[in-house]
């Protein structure tokens, strides 16, 4: 992930964001390869992830990622350097999120006298794990808008209304009256 103003290191490096495409041409190229991906017998599993179509419903899989996209369901564990964590309260009225430190060196000078690993961390209000939820769900590419109703006491169309309007006028999205999809443009 490389874009100005991001804050990681390769974003602060002149050659490389000298060598990023602009957004018209990006997604040009996205489109390429998500066709391309998709004609050589792969399945887009989330926005950014496919699985050869073999394995999309083999009980083997990986399910870590898919349960990640349900956090109002589940709670995430993440080991190791850069490991995120995430639980919600009861009710989804509020969630942490804990944040391993980035070097392998900082996580193991934790880890060794038996210190709690995190060196940061965000509270989650009630707003807050609106836009989490909606962008993990984006991420999954579907947001059930019964889901929302119900976690939320509203209807996601009504309450990001000039963003959904925005997005759906340009062709980012499709709409129905159970869920909101990326289109392949839109992700």
């Amino acid at each position: 992930v490389l874009c100005r103003g991001l804050g990681t290191h390769w974003s602060h490096d002149p050659k490389m964001l000298a060598g990023l495409p602009d957004n018209e041409r990006a997604a040009e190229n996205w489109l390429d390869l998500r066709e391309r991906l998709l004609a050589h017998g792969f399945g887009q599993t989330t926005l950014t992830n496919f699985e050869r179509r073999a394995f999309l419903q083999d009980d083997h899989r990986f399910v870590y990622e898919e349960f990640s996209f349900h956090p109002d369901r589940f709670d995430m564990l993440g080991f190791g350097p850069g490991g995120i964590s995430f639980a919600a309260d009861p009710g989804f009225a509020g969630g942490l999120k804990l944040l391993n430190p980035d070097s392998a060196a900082d996580y193991t000078a934790a880890v060794e006298p038996h210190i709690a690993p995190w060196d940061r961390y965000f509270e989650y209000d009630r707003d807050d794990l609106r836009v989490f939820y909606l962008t993990r769900r984006l991420a999954a590419l579907h947001i059930d808008r019964h889901d929302y109703r119900s976690l939320f006491g509203d209807d996601v169309l009504e309450e990001m209304a000039s963003e959904v309007e925005a997005a759906e006028a340009d062709g980012l999205i499709e709409i129905n009256e159970d869920a909101i999809r990326p289109r392949p443009r839109g992700m």
